[in-house]
């Protein structure tokens, strides 16, 4: 095999010479450029979440219609309940109808829970695991992304922000269909129950919940900028610590215990300010609630409805109805406007992750969009030659300064080659476009004379770099990692052998 060293100049200067500068839209997302170059759409995180639910909406609605058919049942019990107490003052005369309305009841309540059940053990069947597929799809597509989508980024952050969002998800899946279709089904009903009763208990509520909405929309405006403060913070502050522990060695070769200690504190601090702000709004939001229900709801509506009844405008039944009616109310319409605002804080606490991994671009369940619009390069097995024309390069956060300018290089088939230069000349920056780290045009890389795209070339390279990176898994899965085909017992140890780790046991296992 011939041996040969290339010593060629890499210039960090030449301003005259053209070098390839790398765009936002050649970024390695596919269309992520055209999210960049604009601002990112409104609730893009909520949308790439309903295109992956759409993948499974018959499902969905299966579940949905059982917790309907369930919340119906329980919807319509105040009216059964009126005409119940309706027959009992009458129960002298005729006792069908209380048999017949207590039938009704005991039927409602059958039906409520045989459904709910159903609606449970359907959710496990169809939906559960549904729900922690777009975790995985999350996943795919940031582990998809080249080399620069982590340039600058907290990799303790991203980690944080790919568990928040396949768990808010989650939440809302399970909420939508146990919590969301309740509240869907017994509001309304409410309403339309108190207008039957008479138009005056209607509009009282009518109004009570229109209030209760505008109410609780203006806190949750607060709250919601309270609440991405938060996560932003909790964000950093989990990524800091990840990025601590993760690099122990250092720390402690350092002797930095307790400097990172006091920084651990200081950044608690300020996660601590923004939770006081986020739940004081949560404090205002309830207190606010209160006293719409207590306050203005029960005082109006119990006195107008008692008048009504002494002076023979309502019936016992329409009276019984009424109270029915308000204890569900009381009880229940809390929780719905809480669960709306908490809606739109998961929604703020969504976006904000979203924002930071995707920057509203899609991301789908069908495809890698990472790898989206980068065709298959096929890769000779055997040795080429491989050929640098004209190669110029500047990093993308400095595009006005090239590291590479005007590079040619040649390499024969079974040519070794040493690059040299001084320190910062470009020798690392080399192998990161080999490594298909940055796209380059097609025409600057060569293969046997064919213009090549250096990212399909690095499915052919082996890498072995300076610094040593092992992950938390065997001694085996370290050895093996990255190699095409399943590795006998027999070559892990050679090649343990031959890194000179004499000391492994290997009768006890790698």
């Amino acid at each position: 095999m011939p041996h040969a060293c290339h010593d060629f100049r890499v210039d960090a200067a030449g301003d005259d010479i053209p070098w390839q500068r790398i765009r936002p839209s050649e970024s390695s997302a596919g269309d992520i450029g055209s999210a960049a170059r604009g601002e990112p759409g409104r609730h893009a995180g909520l949308r790439s979440y309903l295109g992956f639910v759409g993948t499974f909406k018959g499902s969905l609605l299966v579940v949905v219609a059982c917790f309907a058919v369930s919340n119906v049942a329980l919807a319509i019990l105040p009216v059964f309940i009126g005409r119940f107490v309706q027959s009992l003052a009458h129960a002298t005369e005729s006792t069908d109808g209380v048999y017949r309305y207590a039938a009704i009841l005991i039927g409602c309540n059958i039906l409520h829970d045989l459904t709910w059940r159903t609606g449970e053990l359907t959710y496990l069947r169809l939906l559960n695991d549904r729900g922690y597929e777009y975790e995985n799809i999350l996943f795919r597509s940031v582990i998809n992304e080249r080399y620069p989508y982590f340039v600058g980024k907290f990799t303790g952050k991203i980690s944080s922000y790919i568990a928040s969002l396949g768990r808010e998800f989650r939440e809302i899946l399970e909420t939508t269909c146990f919590t969301y279709v309740e509240q869907a089904i017994r509001v309304p009903s409410i309403v339309i129950i108190m207008f039957s009763v008479n138009v005056y208990s209607g509009l009282t509520f009518l109004v009570a919940v229109l209030l209760m909405m505008a109410i609780g929309r203006h806190t949750v405006s607060r709250s919601s900028r309270a609440e991405k403060r938060l996560a932003d913070e909790v964000s950093e502050m989990d990524g800091y610590v990840i990025d601590v522990i993760a690099n122990f060695v250092s720390v402690k070769s350092f002797r930095q215990e307790a400097a990172e200690y006091e920084q651990v504190i200081r950044r608690r601090r300020t996660v601590i300010a923004a939770a006081r702000s986020s739940y004081f709004w949560t404090v205002v939001f309830w207190a606010s609630m209160s006293l719409v229900v207590r306050y203005l709801v029960w005082p109006v509506s119990i006195l107008l409805n008692l008048h009504l009844y002494l002076t023979g405008e309502l019936s016992l039944a329409q009276f019984t109805t009424f109270l029915s009616v308000l204890v569900m109310f009381s009880d229940f319409i809390w929780g719905t406007v809480w669960e709306i605002a908490e809606l739109n804080l998961r929604l703020a606490r969504v976006e904000e992750a979203y924002r930071y991994l995707f920057a509203g671009r899609p991301v789908t369940a069908d495809r890698p969009a990472a790898l989206a619009g980068t065709p298959p390069v096929a890769v000779p097995e055997a040795p080429g030659r491989l050929e640098f024309r004209g190669l110029s390069f500047a990093y993308p956060e400095n595009d006005g300064r090239p590291v590479l300018a005007g590079i040619d290089l040649t390499i024969e088939p079974g040519e070794k080659i040493g690059i040299v230069g001084r320190s910062g000349s470009g020798k690392t920056t080399l192998v990161k476009l080999l490594l298909g780290y940055y796209p380059l045009p097609a025409d600057i890389v060569r293969l046997d004379g064919r213009p090549t795209s250096n990212y399909a070339l690095a499915a052919g390279i082996s890498y072995v770099p300076q610094d040593t990176t092992l992950f938390h898994r065997s001694i085996r899965d370290n050895i093996t990692y990255g190699t095409a085909a399943a590795a006998t017992q027999e070559q892990v140890e050679s090649a343990a052998r031959r890194a000179n780790t004499r000391n492994f046991r290997f009768g006890s296992g790698l």
